[in-house]
């Protein structure tokens, strides 16, 4: 066991303008936390999203990316259609249950399903650009906050929403 004690009530913060930079402006927290660092929990998510992205030679998600890569041969084409077709195709909706929250449902559910929330979307995005042979990976995102993200400690509660990062002709594309 680890005590921690807190007298109370603590120092007033210095006053700041309110167009300070965020991480100046953020109240006082107190949060524990295991990671030791943002690449240990990087290092401990992606696997789930690498595993959630595997699908089936024959898949219906397979076939979707074969079907995009019959009809563009550019990547960024292909890129672009794959997005029109997560965005269009499937619903956003949130599965909060059963480690939802953190964990996504694997690109074939969410093709059969046809709904999902942002990590099940950018996950079937990353399945069919992997399948083309685009280099992409899912990236965690904090949206509110602002520069304030370094300061914090290493948590996944520190994200709220994640994207699909790709590599295309050594451009970085950011798909949401």
């Amino acid at each position: 066991y680890r005590r921690l004690e807190v007298t109370l009530p603590i120092a007033k913060r210095p006053e700041m303008p309110a167009d300070a930079p965020s991480r100046y402006l953020r109240p006082p927290v107190l949060r524990v936390g295991t990671y030791a660092d943002w690449q240990e929990l990087s290092r401990t998510m992606a696997p789930h999203f690498d595993e959630a992205a595997q699908v089936a030679k024959g898949s219906e998600v397979a076939e979707e990316a074969a079907g995009i890569m019959r009809l563009k041969k550019d990547p960024l084409e292909r890129t672009a259609m794959a997005l029109r077709l997560v965005q269009d195709d499937v619903s956003y909706l949130l599965n909060g249950l059963d480690g939802g929250n953190y964990l996504p449902q694997s690109a074939g559910d969410t093709w059969e399903k046809r709904y999902g929330d942002c990590k099940a979307k950018s996950v079937l995005l990353l399945a069919l650009l992997r399948q083309m042979g685009i280099d992409a990976e899912v990236v965690l995102v904090a949206s509110r906050g602002g520069d304030a993200l370094p300061e914090l400690l290493a948590m996944p509660a520190n994200f709220d929403h994640m994207i699909v990062r790709a590599r295309i002709d050594g451009v970085d594309y950011w798909l949401d």
